[in-house]
C-alpha cells in the first residue's frame, strides 16, 4: 500500500504533459538536419549515399537477394518479462493474473499478427 501512495505521490507532483514547455534542441549547425538538406546543403550521411559524386545510390543488397516476397515475412515473436510481477502476486492477485492471462497474451497476439518482419 506503501508504494502505491508513492506513486500517486509521484504523478500529483508532475506538471501535465499539456503544461509543459517545447524542449529547444541545439543542433551544432544551428538547424535540423531535415531543414540543411531541405537547403541543398549535402549532409556527410547524404555524401555516403552517393556513388562516386554521381547522383545515384548505391545498393546495399546482394543482386541475388534483392527481393523480398510476402513469404519472407514472419511474425514478430514477442516475450514478456514477467518476473517483477510475482512481487505483487499475494498483495494483488487478481491484477497479477489479469495481467498475465489476459492482458499480456492479447498483447503479444495484437502485436505478432500486426508486426512482421523478414528474419536475417
Amino acid at each position: 500500500k506503501e508504494e502505491r501512495n508513492s506513486w500517486e505521490h509521484f504523478l500529483s507532483q508532475r506538471t501535465p504533459r499539456s503544461e509543459r514547455g517545447h524542449v529547444k534542441v541545439e543542433y551544432a549547425s544551428g538547424k535540423h538536419p531535415y531543414e540543411r538538406l531541405m537547403e541543398g546543403e549535402v549532409l556527410d550521411i547524404t555524401q555516403q549515399l552517393l556513388d562516386d559524386g554521381e547522383q545515384r545510390r548505391r545498393t546495399q543488397r546482394n543482386p541475388q537477394s534483392s527481393f523480398i516476397t510476402d513469404d519472407d515475412y514472419v511474425p514478430l515473436r514477442l516475450r514478456f518479462d514477467t518476473h517483477l510481477l510475482d512481487a505483487y502476486k499475494e498483495s494483488y492477485p487478481q491484477h497479477v493474473s489479469y495481467l498475465r492471462n489476459i492482458l499480456l497474451p492479447s498483447l503479444r497476439n495484437f502485436w505478432a499478427t500486426t508486426l512482421n518482419i523478414v528474419p536475417t
